[in-house]
């Protein structure tokens, strides 16, 4: 999969980064109560980054030629959220993140997070059970520069849901939301492009 040019230092404020769900609710019906269900078990983001830069080459080559190859909305890619990229270490405590499910065979998984921080918060649960200590997490090596876990003393069985907790940048599947995007020329050659971008499952 391809990566979102990683530009955060180019990104002019404000960044916005929305989490969100999809329930669906019936009512209220004669008695005033309602009826949701999930949609997702998971919480989905979507973002807007908003650059402005002096020279065309700086960023908006990068994200022009980034987006005429994904053509729009078709094409998915990795990015790296923004929050916290200009700490140290990088990023923010991240929890309850999906990972996947358990089949009782596979013991390697690529997380949703880029370099975490080797600290108390990076965790990796079974069904909610903390399963860190069975196996080693190795940043950067699994794909598009995501995080791997790699369990050696414990098989997730079928079924079991597979989340993490780090300190770090969180890595997003996404698509941008539409098929084009406006890049403004503002007097001295000023390049402002406003991206959106949408997780997708």
């Amino acid at each position: 999969m391809s990566l979102f040019p990683d530009n955060p230092s180019l990104a002019a404020d404000p960044y916005v980064w929305r989490p969100r769900f999809k329930t669906f609710v019936a009512g209220p019906f004669d008695n005033e109560n309602i009826v949701t269900r999930a949609g997702i078990q998971f919480g989905l983001h979507s973002a807007t980054i908003r650059y402005y830069q002096k020279t065309y080459a700086a960023v908006a080559k990068a994200v022009y030629e980034f987006f005429m190859a994904r053509r729009g909305r078709y094409d998915s890619f990795a990015f790296y959220d923004l929050q916290g990229w200009d700490n140290s270490p990088a990023g923010i405590i991240w929890t309850n993140c999906y990972v996947g499910v358990g089949n009782a065979s596979t013991l390697v998984f690529d997380l949703t997070a880029h370099n975490a921080n080797a600290d108390a918060n990076r965790k990796i649960y079974c069904d909610g059970v903390d399963k860190t200590a069975n196996g080693s997490w190795a940043q950067g090596t699994g794909a598009d520069g995501r995080d791997r876990f790699t369990f050696s003393t414990y098989t997730p069985t079928a079924g079991q849901v597979i989340t993490c907790d780090f300190l770090g940048r969180r890595v997003w599947k996404s698509c941008f939301t539409t098929d084009g995007f406006d890049i403004a020329v503002h007097d001295s050659d000023f390049y402002e492009i406003t991206v959106d971008l949408i997780e997708i499952p």
